[in-house]
């Protein structure tokens, strides 16, 4: 008696185990395809001008770009303090 409802026990456990598994894979399968589908039917990788709209996809915006030329600028500045604050405490000491 003690045996079968341990063995019970243990195929029970084992089954609320895998059902969670099991509508996961399921889910993330669906997930899958409906992603690919939706990416294919909007973005625009197929056809004669695939190739330079893909590139223009790629391209950052003009914006971004603007942006990363005022961080640039700032690092720049940002490691000449550096050096110079480095000078005056070597000279300081």
């Amino acid at each position: 008696m003690i045996l079968s409802e341990y063995i019970l026990t243990v195929a029970m456990q084992r089954y609320t185990d895998n059902v969670p598994m099991i509508l996961d894979d399921s889910l993330m399968h669906a997930l899958e395809k409906a992603l690919s589908r939706a990416l294919t039917a909007e973005l625009p990788i197929s056809g004669p001008d695939a190739e330079a709209e893909c590139k223009a996809l790629l391209q950052p915006s003009e914006e971004t770009v603007a942006k990363l030329q005022v961080l640039v600028t700032r690092r720049a500045l940002l490691e000449g303090a550096r050096r110079e604050l480095k000078t005056i405490w070597a000279l300081s000491l």
